[in-house]
């Protein structure tokens, strides 16, 4: 595995030669809300507080070049981990 304890990960590049990185989503298995905090608290340790938040489930950091995102989906028991580059992300997504 790429990413210790992850279950799924998905790559979006943006279309020419060099195709720049535009999107990493990492999900991990969260079946209750504590393993849902342990993955926010590892975020957290990294980056430190969340620029913003929706509710108990998603959190966001904004680092200039780069956003940082987590969303906590119970129904899915999954917690995602995303990195979006704003200035590349933009051109991977369909009309």
């Amino acid at each position: 595995k790429s990413v210790p304890g992850a279950v799924e990960m998905a790559l979006c590049y943006a279309p020419g030669p060099a195709a720049p990185l535009g999107f990493v989503k990492i999900d991990y298995t969260a079946s209750d809300r504590a393993t849902a905090e342990r993955i926010q608290r590892m975020v957290e340790g990294r980056f430190g507080q969340p620029s913003a938040g929706e509710g108990d489930e998603a959190r966001l950091w904004n680092l200039g070049s780069v956003v940082v995102a987590t969303q906590y989906m119970p129904s899915h028991g999954q917690m995602s981990l995303m990195y979006m580059i704003p200035k590349v992300y933009h051109q991977t997504r369909q009309p």
